[in-house]
């Protein structure tokens, strides 16, 4: 392969630059309008709500309920959807659930998870205290 010069290699940006540079422009312009219609074509409703009910909704959009009224005054509820599901596999001594199936219905991940106390997750574990309610009906005699 032969070196190009400099003095070649300005020439030749020179002479298709300006090809070059329309393309890139219209590509643009082509995209920004596919953008433009697809987001014209989203239905829109714009909330009015408190400043504490947008930072909740944000902190935490699973939680998000939306109510509506139909032409037929019927109510209508929409709430989150579930994310994944978790089918047991198997249960400890106690009956709860200790290994579990789960699939991610959002990424179609699937694995096996070990659950703790029948929950599964970090932080879900129940709650953990020593407080026996039959210990006050203990005699030690």
């Amino acid at each position: 392969m032969v070196p190009i010069s400099e003095k070649r290699k300005a020439e030749i940006a020179a002479k298709y630059a300006p090809r070059l540079l329309a393309h890139a422009q219209e590509h643009e312009r082509k995209l920004e309008a596919e953008r433009l219609a697809a987001e014209a074509a989203k239905p829109k409703r714009a909330l009015i709500v408190s400043e504490k009910f947008a930072e909740a909704a944000k902190a935490y959009p699973e939680d998000v309920r939306l109510s509506a009224r139909t032409s037929n005054d019927e109510f209508m509820i929409e709430r989150p959807r579930r994310t994944e599901i978790i089918d047991v596999l198997e249960v400890d001594a106690e009956g709860r659930p200790a290994v579990g199936r789960r699939h991610d219905l959002l990424t179609g991940e699937k694995g096996v998870v070990g659950m703790t106390n029948g929950y599964y997750g970090a932080g879900k574990s129940g709650a953990v205290h020593e407080y026996d309610p039959l210990s006050a009906l203990r005699r030690d005699d």
